[in-house]
């Protein structure tokens, strides 16, 4: 089935940030000021190696070291498609495992978060591999706080079960809540 984007609910192309300007929030200073430490102590892993949250104007980037969740999603993959074997470097640019990964995060982790306080705020899920000490973003989830308690829903009631079914429609509604570059 088809489903219909309401373009109000991602944030429009114009305002995205871009890649370069995520990859520069390495070298900077994260999880420092009190809506970066909000989330940084509620979720302990972005405080660990390269990961972290950092403010950046109107949006709230948060640099997640993929690895942990996109094995988990090739784990569920391989499950369902048996004797399916991947890379870190092929996770990376496999679609499907991005999406998985992200439902991981934001089931395990994110999920705990308020967004009360950060409805007018957009809100980018960076995943980034560290490859022979280099560091760089592989593929970046944007969307509105405001539309977080949908994705939540989603989610925790549809993706898993749907794509575990193999019945293609694992990521149909959440698709049209964020944009993913």
């Amino acid at each position: 089935p088809v489903i219909e984007i309401d373009k109000t609910l991602l944030i429009p192309d114009e305002d995205l940030l871009p890649i370069s300007r995520i990859q520069n929030l390495f070298g900077d200073l994260k999880c420092l000021i009190p809506e970066e430490t909000y989330f940084c102590d509620l979720i302990p892993d972005l405080k660990k190696g390269n990961s972290g949250v950092a403010a950046v104007g109107e949006s709230m980037v948060f640099l997640v070291d993929q690895a942990p969740w996109f094995n988990q999603a090739a784990a569920l993959k391989t499950k369902r498609l048996k004797g399916f074997t991947d890379t870190l470097e092929n996770q990376a640019r496999d679609e499907e495992i991005q999406k998985l990964g992200l439902s991981y995060f934001i089931l395990e982790r994110l999920k705990l978060a308020s967004m009360k306080d950060y409805e007018e705020k957009n809100i980018y899920i960076a995943f980034y591999l560290e490859n022979d000490k280099k560091l760089a973003v592989t593929k970046v989830f944007a969307f509105k706080a405001s539309v977080f308690p949908k994705i939540v829903t989603q989610v925790d009631t549809q993706v898993f079960s749907d794509y575990q079914k193999d019945s293609g429609l694992a990521f149909t509604v959440i698709d049209t809540l964020y944009r993913m570059y």
